[in-house]
């Protein structure tokens, strides 16, 4: 008798944590190609980043302080190279 509800329990047990086993797998498996889906069909990726080395306007109408002083070339320079560190770091 007490043997037959052990066995029945251990069955059960399978079951069950067999069922969240696959349920969860299924699961991570749809997401995951959900995420490569949405990233293939994506238009303007939200890690894509422009290039501020290559600024759109000139380079004396670039970046003013609010005292309306242009920031120097080294300043400028060194905030390219900061930036580009950082991105390195990051991995972007």
């Amino acid at each position: 008798m007490l043997l037959d509800q052990i066995t029945q329990a251990a069955t059960l047990f399978g079951l069950g944590m067999g069922t969240v086993f696959v349920l969860l797998s299924l699961l991570i498996t749809c997401v995951s190609l959900l995420s490569l889906a949405c990233q293939k069909f994506e238009k303007n990726p939200v890690h894509a980043v422009p290039n501020i080395g290559e600024a759109a306007m000139p380079r004396a109408n670039a970046v003013t302080h609010t005292n309306s002083a242009s920031v120097s070339e080294q300043e400028h320079a060194i905030v390219i190279a900061a930036v580009q560190a950082h991105r390195q770091a990051k991995g972007l």
